[in-house]
């Protein structure tokens, strides 16, 4: 299994900045690609809601099945995806710190021939570049809304 992981510190707290991360059709808002998500469940997001995912990735559309594994406001989330491009964990931390919070993503995906070759050419220019791209726009889009209600 291959890992990536992603972090930030966010000037809010994490009450402010779990709705972001928990509620999946939240991430089109700062994902750095098109990003449209379907609900497939009935009632508000839990363990084992499903949903649907449509990505628009450098003019190519990928669809997904997801399945939400952990939710513990405002502390962790984490969701299962299935694509045509493998399986993979999401895992967000949120820990309080000075100031802020670290916001902690972990990228899990199981190897197979195809996911090693992907990350092998993908993860040093594209995947973690991104990656880290979509982690300040949502710095910058929590910050803004804190500041607002703040």
């Amino acid at each position: 299994m291959s890992i990536e992981a992603f972090t930030i510190l966010i000037n809010a707290a994490p009450e402010q900045i779990f709705p972001f991360i928990g509620e999946l059709p939240r991430h089109s808002e700062w994902t750095t690609d098109r990003l449209e998500f379907e609900s497939l469940s009935t009632g508000p997001i839990c363990v084992g809601s499903e949903y649907r995912s449509t990505s628009h990735f450098m003019g190519t559309i990928i669809m997904a099945e997801l399945k939400v594994k952990d939710y513990l406001p405002p502390q962790r989330f984490s969701f299962t995806v299935k694509d045509r491009t493998g399986q993979y964990e999401h895992i967000f931390t949120l820990k309080p710190q000075e100031g802020g919070t670290l916001v902690i993503r972990e990228v899990h995906s199981v190897d197979t021939p195809f996911s090693r070759m992907i990350h092998a050419i993908l993860l040093p220019i594209l995947i973690k570049p991104e990656g880290n791209k979509a982690f300040r726009k949502l710095k910058e889009k929590v910050e803004h809304e804190y500041q607002k209600s703040g």
